[in-house]
């Protein structure tokens, strides 16, 4: 069995460090960004080559070169790297060893964003974590400076799912921000891509064109683009250049696309904004692949988005199913949908779904993507029953289709008053009422009938398969 004393390897290597003249053969020259002088460190590039991939490379060459002019000392200049920070890694590489008790989250991130640059994936792993657990309020506060600079480097992909998941969340705040104008072009057009954004396409709108106004060369005081001179229009034009195209104008109401949009009209290109007019005044599908989907939202969902959700909490509250669908906005709706279910993630088996939720009494909305297909069906219930022969009121309950675009909607209420339309668990099944929608685990087929519900929930005779399955519970806000 081998035997470790690391503990006595770190001590020892640790006198090297604090003795930099023994020995030493390289001569490193650090300035940070706020660093009034250069500083000087004394190392031991048998260290550096053994600890990090950057200076390995960074020796060979150097050294190449050193030979041919039989030079003994090797003399390296880093910049962007804190004097404070580069002592760290300094000590981490002779001892492996990192103290952040008294470490500020300015001084992290900076630790984080060098030991990347020199190639110390352990360092970075670490960093992560310890950023998000001690120091989540300095990246809330500097958040654009840290996702400006973090979606470059590599192994950060646990801080990059932690920004990722905030701006989804925290959209409409964040974006109403200072900070968020300092996002660079790149970054925000990563976001204005990400379909998760929990706000109204006219405040993405609103925000892009405060950001285009903050970044342009000339600088626009004035917000009335009635009184901007030629030069100030085709600058903002130039700052916006590729962003504009990432709007999803069709998810923004034929109102506030006139008070809103149409003022900008000069700095829109004119395939977009026709493409746009022709959608608003005959609903003409776009000719030039402008994003139409809505974004998901602030909602725990792979199958719906929050448009979605809003159209199916309105049914549940009574909306009649010929309701203007625009005029629905995601970010009021009443319910929370909380996810109980989904087959991608806890199987697609009637044992998974069992063990889960073998005791569920509550209002659920079922949900389910069809395979091949871009048919989203489910059904609202007052209540689920595990092998229920308790038949209560289920005049509430109903039947819906979505395609994913939401092109076509339909609300189907139950025929009968009084009886039992909800989802109940049957042998095999998942089924609505008397197998007016029922699904079978064993091979994920779905069934359609015509029953207990005014129309069938699917028409075509085909056969559909489960692509996935979520069971939400509505929880009133």
């Amino acid at each position: 069995m081998a035997i470790k004393f690391l503990p006595n390897l770190s001590n020892d290597f640790s006198y090297l460090l604090e003795k930099p003249n023994y020995n030493s053969d390289i001569t490193i020259e650090v300035a940070g960004e706020k660093d009034c002088n250069i500083k000087i460190f004394k190392a031991h590039s048998i260290i550096l080559y053994a600890r990090s991939e950057y200076f390995k490379q960074i020796l060979l060459e150097t050294k190449e070169g050193i030979m041919k002019r039989d030079l003994s000392m090797i003399v390296l200049r880093i910049t962007n790297i804190s004097s404070t920070v580069f002592s760290m890694i300094l000590r981490y590489m002779y001892t492996g060893i990192i103290d952040l008790e008294s470490t500020s989250g300015e001084d992290t991130f900076g630790l984080l964003i060098a030991s990347s640059k020199l190639h110390l994936p352990e360092v970075v792993s670490y960093i992560q974590e310890y950023l998000v657990e001690k120091h989540k309020e300095w990246l809330l506060n500097n958040f654009s400076t840290v996702v400006n600079s973090i979606f470059k480097l590599e192994y950060c992909r646990n801080l990059q799912n932690f920004c990722t998941s905030y701006i989804c969340v925290e959209a409409k705040t964040y974006l109403s921000t200072r900070d968020s104008l300092k996002l660079n072009k790149r970054i925000l057009s990563l976001i204005l891509n990400v379909d998760n954004l929990y706000i109204e396409e006219d405040d993405v709108w609103e925000f892009l064109i405060r950001w285009g106004i903050e970044h342009t060369k000339v600088l626009l005081s004035n917000r009335d683009i009635t009184k901007w001179t030629g030069e100030d229009i085709e600058e903002l034009r130039n700052t916006l250049d590729g962003l504009i195209p990432l709007i999803r104008f069709r998810e923004i109401s034929s109102d506030d696309f006139y008070e809103k949009i149409r003022p900008y009209k000069i700095i829109i290109p004119h395939e977009i904004y026709e493409d746009i007019m022709a959608y608003h005044l005959i609903g003409a599908e776009s000719k030039i692949g402008m994003p139409s989907g809505a974004r998901r939202g602030f909602i725990d969902s792979v199958i719906i988005n929050s448009k979605q959700a809003a159209i199916i909490s309105n049914w549940i509250d009574g909306g009649k199913p010929d309701d203007d669908i625009d005029l629905l906005i995601p970010k009021n709706n009443p319910y929370a949908f909380s996810l109980i279910y989904r087959g991608s993630q806890d199987g697609l088996s009637l044992k998974s779904f069992r063990e889960k939720y073998q005791k569920l009494k509550c209002s659920t909305i079922l949900v389910v993507k069809l395979k091949n297909s871009d048919k989203i069906i489910g059904g609202y219930s007052n209540y689920f029953y595990y092998f229920s022969t308790n038949y209560n009121d289920e005049s509430g309950s109903f039947l819906f289709n979505f395609d994913q675009n939401i092109k076509s909607c339909k609300k189907i209420d139950g025929v009968f008053k009084n009886l039992y339309n909800g989802l109940y668990d049957f042998n095999t099944k998942i089924v609505f009422a008397n197998g007016d929608l029922s699904i079978n685990f064993e091979n994920l087929s779905i069934n359609c009938k015509q029953i207990s519900y005014k129309e069938r929930v699917l028409k075509q005779e085909s056969a559909y398969i489960v692509e996935d399955i979520e069971l939400f519970r509505p929880i009133w806000k």
